[in-house]
């Protein structure tokens, strides 16, 4: 069902005198303090960065991309506006109908109103109807190399409306879902077309997001249910060059589901945001020395930056070396090129999977010995080892490290969760939920989120 747009666009303006650019935004997440809101980066570049409006209250700009890449902003307001936040969802190739509306100006003359220079006449446009399939997706990236989905939308020839200019920061809506899976940027053709970037790109130019802003988020992000914030904060304090003690981060959850993979995902925004370019690789039973090798070499810039690559990788060739010869081979020469080409830089590893069933003991002895050895006194490298199988480093290498362990989800915690989806479940429903999940977010959150959607295609039915 597509939700009522009327009671959801935000018109996105300067407090700045003489300042006539406007654009359009929405409510994207609402907490106590206030709300966030979703616009474009050359809206708020257009209105002035320091002088955001948001339906005429004041905004800060706390995130964005560049107009030329990832074109969006997030606005902060602090407080509730009355507006209905959109429900955001992640495709990579949304199908069929799609929905928008904007705001623009009947004309273009101007107003001034106590010293102030203003549009005149600006509104809420109808509803633009569209099509969307395979071949209107794009690509967009940024300087970085990070790159998103985007959508050229074609309007009919014979539609009643177009974009106008005013448009920038509309939501695009999916009408099968009724959630938003872009956001306007560019008009074309006298608005008869235009450009989408998908919703994909906030959580690249916004990494510490909340953790239930989007609609898969009951199912693939654990928090709301657990805490995470000391974890978050060690990690950040690390990177950020606060703790220049501390390079080592062990995760351990005795089961699936503990949220494990979802702090290694945290991390690697966090390292993002603070210019880092962190590696990252999932443990697996059959991971090989040359797979590994060549993942670090292209990670880290290529061959070029690797002065040993040649020798190693000929020396991995040869039959009478055991495996962890081999392994311990990687690091005693390509670390070394490590400590030259990126002396000046912190370099930040996260392995992830670490379990008991795998990976094999020779890949096991490189990363826990090996490798925590040479971390041990290489000042600008960081690691983190989260898995099944708790981690303990060697005494003798008196390693400065955090150790976290997930425990699972505390009634406390899922009452909480549960308040937040506005959700009630009987006692005897919380009791067999944690029985079966064992107190796992991962499975309490994709049990809600199941429960949720089997009651409301209940009532649709009926």
């Amino acid at each position: 069902m597509t939700p009522d747009l009327t009671n959801a666009i935000v018109n996105i303006t300067s407090a700045a005198p003489d300042t006539v650019g406007f654009g359009t935004g929405f409510v994207i997440y609402r907490d106590q303090a206030g709300d966030y809101v979703l616009t474009c980066k050359h809206v708020v570049n257009a209105v002035g960065k320091e002088t955001i409006l948001a339906d005429g209250i004041a905004a800060q700009e706390i995130a964005s991309g560049s107009e030329t890449g990832f074109d969006l902003a997030i606005l902060r307001i602090e407080k509730s506006l009355p507006r209905q936040p959109l429900v955001l969802r992640m495709a990579q190739t949304p199908c069929g109908q799609f929905v928008t509306r904007g705001h623009y100006s009947l004309s273009s003359d101007t107003i001034t109103e106590g010293g102030y220079t203003k549009k005149a006449d600006i509104r809420l446009s109808e509803t633009l109807i569209g099509q969307l399939d395979a071949a209107s997706r794009t690509e967009l990236r940024e300087a970085d190399g990070c790159s998103v989905s985007a959508w050229w939308l074609d309007l009919p020839p014979n539609a009643k409306h177009l974009l106008q200019p005013g448009y920038s920061g509309a939501p695009l809506i999916e009408t099968t879902s009724g959630a938003v899976v872009g956001v306007i940027s560019i008009r074309f053709d006298g608005g008869g077309r235009g450009l989408a970037i998908s919703t994909q790109a906030i959580r690249l130019i916004w990494p510490n997001h909340p953790a239930n802003l989007f609609a898969e988020s009951a199912a693939q992000w654990p928090e709301p249910i657990i805490n995470l914030d000391a974890e978050r904060a060690a990690f950040d304090d690390i990177v950020s060059g606060k703790d220049r003690q501390t390079r080592l981060i062990l995760v351990h959850g005795a089961y699936e589901g503990m949220g494990k993979s979802y702090l290694i995902r945290i991390y690697k925004h966090i390292a993002e945001s603070h210019q880092r370019r962190p590696f990252f690789l999932k443990v697996n039973a059959q991971i090989s020395v040359e797979e590994c090798l060549k993942k670090i070499v292209l990670h880290f810039g290529g061959i070029s930056q690797f002065k040993n690559y040649e020798r190693v990788r000929l020396d991995l060739l040869k039959s009478d070396l055991s495996a962890e010869q081999k392994w311990d081979m990687l690091t005693e020469y390509l670390f070394l090129d490590f400590e030259q080409s990126h002396a000046s830089s912190q370099i930040v590893l996260l392995f992830d999977e670490y379990n008991p069933d795998k990976p094999e003991a020779s890949f096991k002895h490189w990363l826990t010995q090996t490798v925590l050895s040479y971390v041990a006194y290489q000042q600008n490298m960081v690691v983190v080892i989260a898995g099944r199988e708790k981690v303990v480093p060697p005494e003798s290498l008196h390693i400065s490290h955090h150790a976290f362990s997930l425990s699972g989800v505390t009634i406390e915690q899922f009452e909480k969760f549960l308040k937040t989806y506005d959700y009630t479940l009987q006692p005897r429903e919380m009791d067999i939920a944690f029985k079966v999940s064992q107190g796992r977010p991962f499975f309490l959150a994709s049990f809600v989120q199941s429960e949720m959607k089997r009651q409301q295609e209940a009532r649709h039915a009926g």
